[in-house]
């Protein structure tokens, strides 16, 4: 407690040595203050009234959540400057005592009057903290803490802003709006002027793991003191010596412990021993040496037919400079503006999404650490370029569509497709989504019952993520929507893809069907799987799978079937859903000729009148 007192003496020591012309208590009560602002007057709420008692209180607790804004401020009456300034003292320092319970949004400060603009201005930037968190129906009871603005310094305020100056304590619960948050409450403020007046804008340069440069602009004093700490230390105490002396406006810190934090004070000696300013700071830094330059590894530098798609970008970690923690990744079209964000990253590769063909991008990394950004890393820019798009799939128009065979099923049903490639020449948009693009066509015949049901889903490894299927009468060139879903798909990997159930439909007639990629701008191409099937056709779709075979699989040359009812048409479809092979049959027995297909891996559909299975056969 003693320790307490005896700071607060040397508080008050300095004070009277540094304030001398202007030395003034707010001396609450005093009617020559006014209250501004919108706030409640309940007397619940506005606590204490500076004007008619010792204290400035408000409880925006007890304002209620009314959806009302509370802003409320004591000010001073004008205080004119001009004796103070002309004997040289040219900073204020205001001392007060209070308690506040801080809280989201909440803004208190003090704020002086700039006569020249007519505007209130922050008192050197500087908010209030939070004292307590202890929630009273009156917050003059909470336990107060002794407090010191930082110094103003008005050694280029004009006749105008002198002569006119006065301040005020300034609360208000949200700048942004309405709010609802606790209190404060001020013991009465005293205002000085100050004849040595403290440095500002401290600034630490690291040099080396162990060294720094300090600097900051000078108060007017040739002699400081400067104080180095750890973070978080604290304000230095106020005897003579407390810190190392120097003179100017910089000093070279050395036996600094590398990779650490750091706060540093200075503040003015304009009498040898006897008259300091107040301390300025904490300006703080850290003993990190900032990281060098990363270079690319994927994609090299330079690199054309980089796959559209997920890209691994790598890069090399910094090789001067301690450690990076993270690194920024940016990108841009042109190499003189590399200045999009991707992300921050902690390793050295990311995977990113290119969906750009015959794309030239630009793209760098800045390693970051505690010690801040890698410097110099500014121009070094590396590119690649992406493939030139695929050719237009084969159904790429109406008049190409590829003709599904409906089953019973989707799994029965369903052939492998893409949108690699494809153009979009519809002249209306779709009724339930008009942001598509890449658009291929099929075409059906409706069953017998007259109902259908059109199904994409996902398919591995694609970039297709969303999809949107239009159902078209009439013929190409002269198409009418009868149907549109996007999105309908169940939740799960298929949740953005479609469903399009029709129902009365004439038996026997084909329909067209644009099966499209969602996004005009953003969205990617890709494979999917596209199905015709109405349960109707299970009955007829009962293909004895226990009497069928194949071999051998994987084939080199020939596939053998064998069934045992004729087998009356094979076809076979590469995984872009292209038709590569169809074959007519009347036998139980076939053999398919696949040499001269490539190495991959083909769905071959067999046929046995209205009987259909599909299986997955390997090209070697």
């Amino acid at each position: 407690m003693k320790k307490i007192y005896l700071s607060a003496l040397l508080v008050a020591f300095f004070s009277q040595v540094n304030a001398q012309v202007l030395n003034q208590s707010a001396a609450w009560p005093n009617a020559a203050w006014t209250i501004t602002g919108d706030y409640s007057t309940d007397p619940l709420a506005f606590e204490s009234n500076p004007t008619t008692t010792a204290n400035f209180a408000f409880d925006d607790d007890d304002a209620g959540n009314g959806g009302h804004e509370d802003n409320i401020a004591a000010e001073s009456p004008v205080i004119d400057l001009t004796a103070a300034f002309n004997a040289g003292e040219k900073a204020l320092r205001i001392s007060v005592e209070y308690s506040y319970f801080y809280l989201d949004y909440d803004v208190l400060q003090f704020e002086y009057w700039d006569a020249a603009t007519a505007t209130w201005q922050p008192w050197a930037g500087v908010k209030l903290a939070g004292t307590d968190t202890t929630v009273t129906d009156n917050f003059c009871s909470a336990p107060k803490v002794a407090y010191n603005t930082a110094e103003l310094n008005i050694a280029g305020f004009n006749a105008t802003q002198l002569s006119g100056f006065k301040y005020r304590i300034s609360y208000d619960d949200d700048p942004e709006g309405a709010d609802w948050n606790y209190g404060f409450c001020f013991n009465s403020p005293t205002i000085m002027s100050v004849s040595c007046v403290a440095p500002i804008d401290g600034v630490a340069t690291v040099t080396s793991a162990t060294t720094a440069d300090l600097s900051w602009t000078s108060g007017g004093a040739t002699n400081v003191e400067v104080f180095i700490g750890a973070a978080g230390l604290g304000v230095p105490a106020d005897a003579n010596d407390t810190g190392v002396n120097a003179t100017g406006t910089t000093y070279a810190a050395i036996g600094l412990t590398g990779q650490t934090d750091y706060e540093f004070y200075v503040r003015s000696e304009c009498t040898d021993g006897t008259e300091f300013s107040a301390w300025s700071g904490p300006y703080a830094f850290n003993t990190t040496v900032v990281p060098g330059c990363s270079t690319p590894i994927t994609p090299a530098d330079g690199a054309i037919d980089v796959p559209v798609g997920d890209i691994t970008f790598e890069w090399t970690a910094p090789t001067t400079g301690d450690p990076a923690t993270s690194y920024d990744m940016y990108y841009g079209t042109a190499a003189n503006d590399v200045t999009s964000f991707v992300g921050n990253f902690t390793e050295t590769s990311a995977l990113i999404t290119i969906t750009g063909f015959d794309l030239t991008l630009y793209w760098r990394i800045v390693p970051i650490n505690a010690g801040g950004e890698a410097t110099g890393c500014d121009g070094t820019v590396w590119s690649f370029t992406t493939v030139a798009p695929p050719p237009a799939p084969a159904n790429d128009e109406c008049a190409d569509a590829i003709a599904l065979t409906p089953a019973g099923n989707f799994a029965l049903g369903a052939i492998p497709s893409t949108n690699f490639g494809a153009t979009y020449t519809e002249t209306d948009a779709p009724s339930c989504q008009g942001n598509v693009d890449s658009s291929v066509w099929y075409s059906v015949v409706v069953p017998a019952s007259g109902t259908l049901t059109i199904e994409t889903q996902t398919i591995d490894d694609t970039t297709l993520t969303d999809t949107v299927i239009v159902a078209y009468s009439g013929t190409c060139g002269a198409l009418t929507a009868i149907g549109c879903d996007d999105d309908g798909g169940p939740d799960g990997p298929n949740s953005l893809f479609s469903i399009l159930s029709l129902t009365d439909l004439t038996p026997g007639e084909t329909l067209y069907i644009s099966v499209l990629r969602y996004g005009n701008s953003g969205g990617a191409a890709g494979d999917f799987q596209l199905a015709a099937y109405d349960p109707s056709l299970l009955a007829v779709n009962n293909f004895d799978n226990a009497a069928f075979t194949a071999y051998p699989n994987p084939v080199k040359d020939v596939l053998n079937l064998s069934y045992n009812k004729n087998i009356t048409g094979v076809a076979v479809y590469n995984l872009l859903g292209q038709q590569v092979l169809v074959k007519s049959l009347d036998d139980k027995n076939a053999k398919v000729d696949m040499s001269g297909l490539n190495q991959g891996t083909y769905l071959v559909k067999v046929t046995s009148d209205s009987q259909i299975t599909t299986l997955k056969v390997v090209k070697q």
